[in-house]
């Protein structure tokens, strides 16, 4: 066992003085690092409201998804903002459109629906799973274009475009994604 040194008053008196001191300058250093680190941010970043952000600027990757924070919600995406660039999309639809409609989900594939569900089902009253026209599934609706009606289907062409109230998404999960970029104003 070793023993300790027996420090007078005045040595305990120095080293918590010392102590308090290396404190102080540390939370000083703290204060004006974070301080000027906000600045940075607002002095680089477009402070102004205008839209002139790149899609990777409203955009970050995070525990392997994209995330995209709107209207107080988190959406979480698979593809990176700038591979869903260049996919044409001819849709006028915003998140305004969804809001308090049924919308209706055609597709084969359970990750399209998924992607469509946690941002379109945000805004929508209701969102379901349909037919476009007849259909063998007796407990799915048959749905035309005269309703929210969102059809996927897989294709080596990327593009999004619409028919009255029907969205049609030609592609990959990577077309989807840029449907719901669109849709986030990303």
């Amino acid at each position: 066992m070793e023993l300790k040194a027996i420090e007078t008053a005045e040595q305990v008196k120095k080293r918590q003085r010392k102590n308090k001191i290396i404190l102080s300058i540390f939370l000083i250093v703290l204060m004006v690092g974070s301080t000027a680190g906000y600045a940075i941010s607002l002095i680089s970043g477009d402070s102004s409201g205008s839209s002139s952000n790149t899609r990777s600027e409203q955009a970050y990757f995070n525990n392997g998804v994209w995330v995209v924070e709107r209207d107080g919600r988190t959406f979480g995406l698979v593809t990176p903002p700038e591979e869903s660039r260049d996919i044409p999309i001819d849709v006028s639809v915003s998140r305004s459109t969804f809001a308090g409609q049924n919308v209706y989900i055609v597709s084969e594939s359970e990750v399209i629906e998924q992607e469509l569900s946690q941002v379109i089902g945000a805004y929508a009253a209701r969102l379901q799973r349909a037919c476009y026209g007849p259909c063998d599934e007796p407990e799915l609706p048959e749905k035309n274009c005269s309703d929210y009606l969102i059809i996927w289907s897989l294709s080596d062409e990327k593009r999004v475009y619409q028919k009255e109230k029907c969205i049609f998404i030609e592609g990959d999960i990577s077309a989807t994604d840029a449907l719901l970029y669109r849709i986030l104003d990303v």
